[in-house]
């Protein structure tokens, strides 16, 4: 038989049945042809191997846990792992910089932890990130700027276990204050409050007295302090003063002399105006230079000539 055999059956019905023996077809009559149209030879060698097609859109082989499939260019299946942004399969954690998150949101950065950028004002970046030996170190570092590395452009930083930092400065709204921790209705400092500022300082509970210490320091090879003023109110002593290192004892207490700038008789205050006590020095008075007092009226010296 030939490799190729072709059969024409006209009939107007028919019926075929295939087995491995050949074609039986019943017509539709009744009669039955049977034909041998040829039996399958033995199946020959399988061919060589074709060339390997184009890859799926799977993700690539390897990558560890929690990294993440990027895409690293605009090729349609460039896809690879990334070390720099993970999520911890366990924890459900975000790693930015790390492999390791220690927190829902872990990001580290050489300066630029985290920069925060609003879609209304393009370009104005924000930058928060850990100080490093040598540089702030073990302080959070608030920047106005892309890293932190310009200490001019510093707006906050917070040292553990230190006060903060506020290079630029600190700025209270009116009626605001810099107030104690335990006490701030009765320790704080206010610098406006529509009509003036206020200092207010307290003593330890029960002690009778509350105290407001100033203290200098200059340095000349080495630091040296020293309280300047106090000003103290008490239950005994009321109201007090101290100019240098002492406790007061009186109203005003100096360490030392006590000058007031001298006059001239054509430049000496009202002494009404100024109110009965007051002392002043005149220089060109009649009779020589000598301290006067206000009796009230006139300006008066210690014999009670009057100025004139």
């Amino acid at each position: 038989m030939s490799p190729r055999t072709e059969v024409t059956i006209s009939h107007t019905s028919v019926a075929a049945t295939v087995s491995a023996g050949g074609v039986e077809v019943a017509l539709g009559d009744g009669a039955v042809t049977a034909a041998v149209v040829g039996v399958p030879g033995p199946r020959g060698e399988a061919g060589e191997k074709g060339e390997t097609g184009a890859p799926g859109a799977g993700l690539p082989a390897g990558g560890g846990a929690g990294q993440l499939a990027v895409k690293r260019s605009a090729g349609d299946l460039d896809v690879g792992w990334t070390s720099t942004l993970v999520v911890d399969p366990e924890t459900g954690w975000v790693g930015a910089g790390t492999d390791a998150p220690k927190a829902p949101l872990h990001a580290r950065g050489p300066g630029q932890a985290l920069i925060v950028e609003s879609a209304l004002a393009p370009g104005q970046r924000w930058t928060i990130s850990p100080g490093h030996p040598g540089a702030y170190e073990e302080s959070l570092i608030f920047a106005f700027d892309d890293s932190v590395l310009n200490p001019a452009n510093h707006v906050l930083r917070l040292q553990a276990g230190q006060p903060l930092t506020l290079p630029l400065g600190a700025v209270a709204a009116d009626g605001a204050s810099f107030a104690s921790l335990s006490s701030a209705a009765l320790a704080f400092y206010e610098p406006f409050n529509g009509t003036g500022g206020r200092l207010a300082f307290r003593g330890s509970q029960s002690s009778g007295e509350s105290a407001l210490q100033f203290v200098g320091t200059y340095h000349d090879g080495s630091y040296h302090s020293a309280n300047v003023m106090k000003l103290s109110y008490s239950a005994s002593g009321g109201s007090r003063v101290a100019i240098g290192d002492l406790a007061p004892t009186a109203p005003l207490h100096v360490d030392g002399a006590i000058r007031t700038e001298p006059r001239t008789t054509a430049t000496v205050p009202d002494a009404a105006a100024t109110g009965a006590g007051t002392m002043i020095y005149v220089s060109d008075a009649g009779g020589g230079a000598r301290p006067f007092w206000s009796d009230g009226a006139e300006w008066r010296d210690a014999g009670g000539t009057v100025l004139s």
